[in-house]
C-alpha cells in the first residue's frame, strides 16, 4: 500500500499529505481507549503504518485527583525550531520541526475512559515508507 495520498497540489509547499491506512486502524473522533497507553499504542501503530513518527506534546493534570485528563500526541515534525538553534548551531542532520499540524488529542471522560476529541490527519510534508519509521 502507498504510504501517502497528496490532497492538494497547487504548490509543493501547500500540499497536504494523508496517510493511507485501513479505516479500522485509523483513529476517529469519539473513539474510546481504556488507558492512555492504549491510546498511544494505537496512534503509534497508525503513525508507523502511515509513514511518520509521533511524540507527546502536552498533558493536563487534574489538581484534585492528580490524574492526567488530557494528552496531546503530535507528528514529530510539529512546531518550529527555535531561532537560536537554527542560527548558532551546526547539525549533522537537518532540522526536524516543520510546522506540521497532524495530531491526536484524548481527554478523560466522566466514565474514566479516554476519548479522542481532536484528530488531524493531514501532514504538510511527504511521508516515509512504513519500513523507515
Amino acid at each position: 500500500m502507498n504510504a501517502q495520498n497528496v490532497v492538494g497540489q497547487s504548490n509543493c509547499e501547500d500540499s497536504l499529505y494523508v496517510p493511507e491506512v485501513a479505516l479500522d486502524r485509523k483513529p476517529h473522533k469519539r473513539q474510546e481507549f481504556d488507558t492512555l497507553d492504549d491510546a498511544y499504542e494505537f496512534y503509534n501503530k497508525y503513525a508507523k503504518e502511515g509513514g511518520f513518527s509521533i511524540r507527546i506534546n502536552s498533558s493536563t493534570i487534574c489538581k484534585e485527583s492528580n490524574d492526567i485528563i488530557r494528552k496531546e500526541y503530535v507528528c514529530f515534525k510539529e512546531g518550529q525550531a527555535r531561532q537560536c538553534q537554527v542560527v548558532n548551531r551546526k547539525r549533522r542532520c537537518g532540522i526536524i520541526r516543520g510546522g506540521c499540524s497532524a495530531k491526536l488529542v484524548v481527554v478523560k471522560s466522566e466514565f474514566g475512559k479516554y476519548m479522542v476529541c481532536i484528530f488531524v490527519e493531514e501532514h504538510n510534508h511527504a511521508l516515509s515508507s512504513p519500513q523507515r519509521c
